[in-house]
C-alpha cells in the first residue's frame, strides 16, 4: 500500500510541476503606480511583467506610465533600451499602428513590447516584457477616461525559458526511486 502511495504522489507532483501557468491578474498602468491613481488601460497577459520604474524595474501586477519625448521611433527604441534586462541595445522596432482602438487582442513573440497610449506627449508609453520564453496573447482595454492605444513597437524575440530546478529535482527523484527498486529487486 505504501508503494502505490508513493507512486500516487510522485505521479501528482509530477503533474503539477509540469502543468501550464496559471492566467494572470490583468496589469493595469497607473499615471503614478505608487498612488495607484489616474489608471490608463489594462492588459490580459499571462506571461508579462510592467515597467514600473525606469532602469529595469518590472512588476507582475502594475505598470508605469512613462513621457517619451518628442515621442518618435528613435525616442522610443532608446527608452525601451535603457530599460531591458540586460542592457540590450535597439534601433528600430516592428510598429503596428492601432488608430487609437479602446481594446484589441493580439499576439506577440516579441521580448518588450512598448505602448504609445493617445496623442498627446506626457504619460504616454508603458513597456511590458516577455517572460514567458514564447507566444504571449495579449488583451489592451482602455479605462473610462482615458485615451486609446495608438500603436505598439515590438522589440527583440523571446527566447526559451530553462528547465526550472524544480524539474531536476523531480527528475533526480525519479531517478533515485528507480534506483532503490533495483537494489530492491536484486537483494
Amino acid at each position: 500500500m505504501i508503494r502505490v502511495s508513493t507512486s500516487l504522489a510522485a505521479a501528482l507532483f509530477a503533474a503539477g510541476a509540469f502543468a501550464p501557468p496559471a492566467s494572470a491578474a490583468p496589469l493595469t498602468f497607473y499615471d503614478d503606480a505608487a498612488l495607484e491613481t489616474g489608471a490608463q488601460f489594462t492588459l490580459d497577459c499571462a506571461g508579462c511583467e510592467a515597467l514600473i520604474a525606469e532602469f529595469g524595474v518590472y512588476d507582475p501586477v502594475k505598470g508605469q506610465m512613462f513621457t517619451v519625448s518628442p515621442p518618435n521611433d528613435a525616442n522610443e527604441a532608446a527608452f525601451v533600451s535603457a530599460n531591458t534586462l540586460p542592457l540590450e541595445t535597439f534601433v528600430g522596432a516592428d510598429k503596428t499602428d492601432m488608430g487609437g482602438v479602446e481594446s484589441v487582442t493580439f499576439s506577440s513573440m516579441a521580448a518588450y513590447i512598448l505602448f504609445k497610449i493617445g496623442g498627446g506627449q506626457d504619460m504616454s508609453v508603458a513597456l511590458i516584457r516577455n517572460i514567458s520564453g514564447g507566444e504571449i496573447d495579449i488583451t489592451f482595454t482602455k479605462l473610462a477616461g482615458s485615451n486609446g492605444l495608438s500603436h505598439i513597437n515590438e522589440f527583440g524575440t523571446s527566447t526559451a525559458v530553462p528547465l526550472p530546478a524544480a524539474g531536476w529535482l523531480l527528475l533526480t527523484g525519479l531517478a533515485g526511486l528507480g534506483f532503490a527498486a533495483k537494489r530492491r529487486r536484486a537483494a
